[in-house]
């Protein structure tokens, strides 16, 4: 996991073997963390294991692999990860959409795009694609209005929350419309998204 953390594009060859051998020869989560380690040094060695990685016989390193290479810009693996999200089992979907957090901006912005126009998410993709955007930073427009607009309360919820955690003062009248809702988890997150959007601004 230290592996994962501080390695970066400056990395030496041999921190990124050491992160093969963890991928290659350690349990499933330390594969999974050493799989989005190689996602931050794009180099032949980290894409030609991250190519093996995407077909282990772990979901979790699967999913962090084809993440990694997303972030590339590799074109099939995009589709894979898709694919996951919108169809996967059990909790494969949410963490395939957790993932877009660790992606270059402007690949977290076009795979969300993607999603939200192509796919009905469940609530559990939803809602992981909006709070990843908590990480991510610099959320665009048509996002947050997706989300406060959506028919699914818990992804309406989850974007009245992502709007009061960014501070996105913008929203504040449809905030505090949604109190008026009936559902009580969206009222309760709407009083509190509103006292951070005011509270900011004292």
């Amino acid at each position: 996991y230290a592996y994962m953390a501080l390695i970066d594009d400056t990395a030496q060859s041999a921190d990124i073997e050491n992160l093969i051998t963890i991928a290659q020869e350690w349990d499933s989560s330390a594969g999974e963390a050493a799989a989005v380690g190689l996602g931050r040094v794009d180099s032949l060695r980290s894409r030609e294991v991250l190519r093996e990685l995407r077909n282990s016989k772990y979901p979790k390193i699967q999913i962090a692999a084809l993440a990694s290479e997303v972030g590339f810009g590799i074109t099939d693996s995009r589709q894979r990860l898709i694919d996951i999200i919108v169809g996967g089992k059990g909790l494969d979907p949410s963490v395939a959409a957790a993932s877009l957090r660790r992606m270059p901006h402007e690949v977290s912005v076009s795979l969300t795009r993607e999603l939200i126009a192509c796919c009905e998410l469940s609530s559990d993709v939803g809602t992981r694609v909006l709070e990843s955007w908590s990480n991510i930073g610099n959320v665009p427009k048509d996002i947050y209005e997706w989300g406060l607009n959506h028919k699914n309360a818990d992804i309406r919820l989850q974007a009245i929350w992502l709007v009061g955690y960014t501070g996105a003062l913008q929203y504040l009248n449809e905030v505090i419309m949604a109190m008026e809702e009936d559902d009580s988890g969206i009222k309760g997150m709407a009083a509190w998204s509103t006292v951070r959007l005011l509270f900011d601004q004292s």
